[in-house]
């Protein structure tokens, strides 16, 4: 890792308040509460709040050094002080020079759903034969992706990183800093629409990725998206394809009642993969992680016993037991791709339950078409014969409300807040009988009622 002079070199910043500047962090942190005595502080300016107003904490608790802008921040108790223009920049400065240490394969996984769920499978196969570096959570912003990328060691053998799309220019940012040699293309859905529109805009944007690959890299791409495949076709990219319907790895879906049965078909080889992943669209990320391991020779038993092993990533579609039956948690995001793929889920899962319930929060980023996906949610629930649909967030509820009549009325109950949600829930939904899907965007906060239904198993 650099020293404090060095980064102050490599951010064109000015270093104050020197104190063994040769000394070398332990990394490097945005955030004062999670700060590790030894690591250099970066003051990046958020959406609720000004990184400058923690320095004093940081410093506190064991700060090596400081990245600031504002003089004025600078404390009494402040060492390795580096003044720049911006905070933002000079990590990305820092991340683009620290990757250029590397020469291994590096890994970036794109798409409109299922980007956590496929780094971490492929990280899950790659690991019994290469030193593999994954990027922790959702560390996949302009702020997340260069510090995730700054915490990877020199002995890695392989990186693996998440790129999240929410404006035009978003991709190509990211992948000027991470610079991947292969790219990973999950699916394109309608995500992050309040920015970028359309699905096809944020397909163009995702290709950003695969258009900034070097000449000997490789792209693997969702052969049943029409528009990825519009887009590879103008291509000249080294790819790997992967599907149900068509591509090089293509896979039927023969049982998905209790988790994912795949027939595989890889040109002259059939081969059964078994995943206690939930929906067919687990599938795709399956395929996807399958594709990555296969490029990198692994043996079909060892990619078998693999995916066998993996379990769902925690809020993404995972089954839990609770005293009012199943909790099937898929609260972490939403979009209207992967809400529906969610309710189909909550249909076919094989239990004995008597009631099969839906807790509805909003979808957020959706822009303009808002009302149009809530609605369409709302009337695929109902047609799909979901006993109880419990609605909650400005945008669900409205949608709910324009639907609610006759005997919908008492199969939609709506609520204006997560307390009054879990009493209706608790008071309708008898113990034991149940399988509760919730789903929402990570704003509305609908983990909290799966961590307290859970917390109450029928053990």
């Amino acid at each position: 890792m650099f020293s404090c002079s060095e980064i102050a070199h490599i951010v064109t910043g000015s270093l104050l308040l020197e104190d063994n500047a040769a000394a070398i962090p332990i990394g490097f942190t945005h955030d004062s509460r999670l700060l590790a005595p030894g690591e250099v502080f970066i003051a990046l300016l958020g959406k609720e709040t000004d990184g400058h107003y923690y320095v004093p904490e940081a410093f506190a608790r064991g700060a090596i050094g400081a990245i600031i802008s504002d003089r004025t921040a600078i404390p009494t108790e402040g060492r390795n002080i580096i003044l720049v223009d911006d905070p933002l920049q000079a990590l990305h400065s820092l991340a683009r020079q620290w990757r250029r240490r590397f020469s291994v394969p590096i890994i970036g996984v794109a798409g409109s759903c299922g980007k956590t769920t496929t780094k971490e499978m492929i990280a899950h196969l790659l690991r019994p034969h290469h030193y593999t570096f994954v990027s922790p959570g959702n560390y996949n912003t302009e702020y997340g992706l260069p510090l995730a990328l700054l915490k990877m060691d020199e002995d890695v053998e392989v990186g693996i990183f998440e790129l999240g799309e929410e404006r035009v220019g978003d991709i190509a940012l990211l992948v000027d800093i991470l610079a991947p040699t292969i790219g990973v293309v999950t699916m394109i859905g309608r995500a992050h629409l309040e920015f970028l529109q359309n699905s096809t805009r944020v397909a163009e944007e995702i290709w950003q990725m695969v258009n900034r690959l070097p000449s000997d890299g490789y792209a693997i791409l969702n052969a049943d998206s029409p528009i990825l495949e519009i887009l590879r076709r103008r291509s000249t990219v080294n790819g790997i394809s992967f599907g149900i319907k068509k591509g090089d790895l293509r896979a039927a879906v023969t049982d998905r009642r209790s988790g994912l049965h795949l027939e595989l078909t890889a040109g002259n080889e059939q081969i059964k993969l078994i995943s206690p992943l939930l929906g067919e669209h687990n599938s795709y990320n399956i395929l996807a992680a399958v594709a990555v391991a296969r490029l990198f020779d692994i043996p079909w038993k060892e990619i078998q016993r693999g995916v066998t092993s993996f379990l769902p990533y925690e809020h993404r579609l995972s089954l839990h037991p609770s005293l009012l039956g199943y909790i099937l948690d898929d609260s972490y995001n939403a979009n209207p791709d992967s809400t529906a793929a969610a309710l189909r889920v909550l249909v076919e899962l094989d239990l004995p339950v008597k009631y099969r319930a839906f807790i509805f929060g909003d979808m957020l980023e959706l822009g303009k078409e808002t009302p149009k996906f809530h609605r369409y949610i709302m009337e695929l629930a109902i047609k799909l014969g979901i006993d109880f649909i419990f609605p909650i967030g400005d945008n669900a509820c409205t949608a709910a409300a324009g639907l609610r009549s006759g005997s919908l009325s008492r199969r939609i109950i709506i609520s204006e807040d997560k307390e009054l949600l879990q009493r209706q829930v608790e008071e309708r939904l008898s113990p034991g009988e149940n399988l509760i899907l919730i789903k929402g965007s990570r704003a509305m906060g609908l983990e909290v009622l799966a961590k307290e239904w859970r917390s109450r198993d029928r053990s």
